[in-house]
């Protein structure tokens, strides 16, 4: 008792210096620890137009760290450049009883380059503010303000800023000028804002409180897209004394025409040089693919954000000096190249990345962080990713298809929609040969053949080094004891890009035996497995964001002595979200295992989720199923 009392009036004394008793983890309700890792306590986030070309964003944020898979959400990366500076930064962290326990003033702040060793250029810097406190619970208060010369990215506001965190209060306020007001759009929600105006300021402002957590889903749309947010915008950009009306895609594709115009003119030795590679013989998509290739053997990607880098591509004669460049360098030096052969193009750009959000078509406003080049070719449209030295002609993958993405013409921007890669092109193609004998060891020779979103995914590996590559496929194989004795890749440049994988495996114990009898899995090599979370409630639709196709045919040759005693039933799922068949052939001396799986792209009502997860389990319950031999002896 006499110990309590201590500790009791030590906290007090202790509080009195430094102490929020707000900030207390037992203030925090019930309603919103229940399912949350973390707590926003406050939020206030105001940015403010401070002239024609200039603007402060303030930023306080208070969160309470509930356990440790929060503990992330402590710290905060602020990046800048020479066009934003951050400035009175600090923090606070207080302990579990809202006493001040660590400080941390702005020349304790992080501070260190954006960029990798990879990249050339860049003036992009970050600020990491790191607590680096782990004593859980606790709160930490972050305090800092960005000023922006330029006004180009404004607010981009949830009120969640993430999964299994809720909110006690939160706040976005806009602050801009009748001259340049800041427009906005507002996805999951109808709450408007507060409008005020104090002489020539239009104030905006959203507040929120009391917000319960929310739960990832699986299979559902991105963070973005599911969650109440609030997109801003200026109606007119300012950057580097470059202004342009961002009210319509039109009008903002004029402004990025006026960045990049008269940047793409190549020196002459080089035009000579494309002149020479030019052919009659050459259809013009031979002719694109051609100057492509070439374009790709000369140059490589690097990061560049000096000046006004993250907007305006360099110029096409540093770029072929120099043979480096980053997505916008290069994309626009390949329009240079094609102009040459007279073959119009446009500069594209486009919100890139395989679980990206799609932008919102009607709100125009800088959503992209990427760009291609769009070519025109009779009553076709060729696509070209200009950063990569491996890429196949034409093809864009995963990182850019199936999307809406502003092409600049000569008259303004449009949006228009990427190519979808559907189950023709999104196919995985699996032939395998089996030989065991009675103990269960034995070979496989398995062949793979990757298209579409399957290449994508082993694109990566064909350049690792051979140890990371083994690596990779013996992580890759569900088979319970293996030996990878041989391997090789081959990989195929179509506009449907192909890689093959040849596998030869020495198995041990994959056949279980029991008395006279054998006992091994049929589906040998592709398996589907997904594991899902325990849900009473749906909240999101189910998203399937590809549709795919597998073709799994795999030959076990019967062991001499043994004979067929059970095998599985052919097996029809039929569903919105796709099919499953699969089938089991015995002849001789040979088992013939043949599985069909397909996946539907689709958006599918959240009262289906137990129908589809139903599926999904059918199918991997099938996947597990057993094949017994029996001795004929």
């Amino acid at each position: 008792m006499f110990f309590t009392v201590i500790i009791q009036v030590f906290a007090m004394q202790y509080a009195v210096a430094g102490s929020k008793p707000e900030y207390k983890i037992a203030n925090i309700s019930k309603e919103l620890k229940k399912g949350a890792s973390s707590v926003i306590r406050n939020s206030e986030l105001i940015y403010e137009v401070t002239s024609k070309s200039s603007a402060v964003y303030s930023v306080k944020k208070v969160i309470s760290i509930l356990n440790k898979s929060a503990l992330e959400d402590a710290t905060l990366v602020q990046y800048y450049d020479k066009f934003s500076k951050v400035k009175k930064a600090k923090v606070v962290v207080y302990d579990e009883f809202g006493n001040e326990v660590k400080k941390l003033k702005y020349d304790d702040i992080k501070d260190f380059s954006a960029v990798d060793g990879g990249t050339v250029f860049s003036d992009a810097r970050v600020k990491l503010i790191d607590p680096e406190y782990q004593t859980i619970p606790f709160t930490v208060e972050v305090v800092y303000e960005i000023v922006y010369s330029g006004i180009v990215g404004t607010p981009i506001w949830s009120y969640y800023p993430g999964y299994e965190t809720s909110i006690e209060k939160s706040s976005l306020t806009v602050i801009s000028s009748e001259s340049n007001p800041i427009r906005y759009y507002q996805v999951n929600t109808k709450m408007e804002p507060t409008k005020t105006k104090e002489g020539d300021d239009l104030i905006l402002k959203w507040e929120v409180s009391n917000l319960p957590a929310i739960k990832w889903e699986c299979f559902s749309s991105t963070f973005y897209e599911n969650t109440p947010t609030i997109f801003t915008a200026p109606s007119f950009l300012v950057v580097s004394g470059y202004i342009g009306n961002a009210r319509s895609w039109d009008k903002l594709g004029e402004w990025i025409s006026v960045l990049n115009e008269g940047r793409s003119e190549l020196p002459e030795e080089t035009v000579t040089e494309l002149k020479s590679l030019l052919s009659d013989s050459l259809s013009e998509k031979e002719t694109i693919k051609m100057l492509y290739e070439w374009m790709q053997d000369k140059t490589r990607y690097v990061s560049i954000q000096i000046g006004i880098g993250g907007w305006q591509p360099i110029d096409a004669k540093d770029v072929d000096k120099y043979s480096y460049g980053d997505c916008k360098a290069l994309t626009n030096y390949m329009h240079a190249i094609l102009k040459v052969a007279d073959i119009k193009s446009y500069y594209t750009l486009v919100r890139a990345g395989s679980r990206t959000r799609n932008i919102i078509a009607d709100f125009p406003s800088n959503q992209f962080n990427h760009a291609i080049l769009c070519v025109p070719v009779d009553n076709d449209t060729i696509w070209l990713e200009c950063t990569s030295q491996t890429n196949p002609f034409g093809y864009l993958g995963t990182f850019t298809d199936d999307r809406d993405v502003l092409v600049i013409g000569d008259d303004g921007g449009v949006l228009v929609r990427t190519p979808l890669y559907g189950e023709e092109e999104n196919r995985l193609v699996t032939k395998a040969v089996v030989n065991f004998d009675s103990y269960g060891d034995g070979s496989a020779n398995i062949k793979m053949c990757n298209t579409g979103i399957y290449y994508d995914d082993r694109l990566p590996v064909v350049s690792y080094p051979e140890k990371r590559q083994k690596e990779f496929i013996i992580d890759n194989i569900d088979i319970p004891s293996f030996e990878l004795t041989d391997y090789s890749f081959h990989l195929t440049k179509n506009e449907i890009p192909v890689i093959e994988e040849d596998l030869d495996l020495r198995i041990k114990s994959y056949v279980s035996k029991i008395g006279t009898r054998l006992f091994f899995e049929i589906n040998l090599i592709n398996k589907y497995k997904y594991n899902f979370r325990r849900s009473k409630i749906r909240r999101n639709e189910i998203v399937i964001r590809r549709s795919r196709m597998e073709t799994d045919t795999v030959i076990y040759q019967i062991p001499a002595g043994y004979k067929v005693e059970a095998i599985p039933e052919a097996i029809f799922l039929q569903a919105d979200f796709g099919h499953y068949i699969t089938d089991v052939l015995v002849e001789d001396d040979s088992i013939t295992y043949v599985r069909n799986f397909k996946i539907n792209k689709g958006n599918y009502n959240k009262e289906k989720y137990i129908d589809f997860k139903k599926f999904i389990n059918n199918i991997s319950s099938s996947d597990n199923q057993k094949v017994v031999l029996v001795s004929e002896n």
